[in-house]
């Protein structure tokens, strides 16, 4: 634990998580050719937070993105027709999954 981001990655995630240092981030670089008939690519994916419980309370935020050519593509729905918010994980003080760490 401890390695800091590149700044490239530290751009990229810098809008997902509002925070401004990051460290061990995981990047996995796909690239795919298809035919030209094809106009539509599906990622399903799962994002999991392996501090919880344990940092819950405290200023560690994780976040997840799906970048296509550059693009954030993964987000939550924020109802309402809004736009997508980003994927993140900030666990609170108080959890029913856990006990008050505070």
């Amino acid at each position: 634990m401890g390695n800091r981001v590149t700044e490239s990655q530290g751009a990229l995630l810098q809008p997902i998580t509002g925070m401004d240092r990051h460290f061990d981030a995981v990047q996995l670089n796909i690239e795919f050719e298809t035919s030209a008939d094809v106009n539509r690519v599906t990622f399903l994916g799962t994002f999991g937070s392996e501090e919880f419980p344990e940092y819950v309370g405290g200023s560690v935020t994780d976040g997840f993105g799906l970048f296509v050519m550059g693009i954030n593509k993964a987000g939550v729905s924020a109802g309402a027709g809004g736009p997508n918010l980003p994927v993140q994980y900030r666990p609170p003080k108080h959890d029913k999954y856990c006990r008050n760490r505070a």
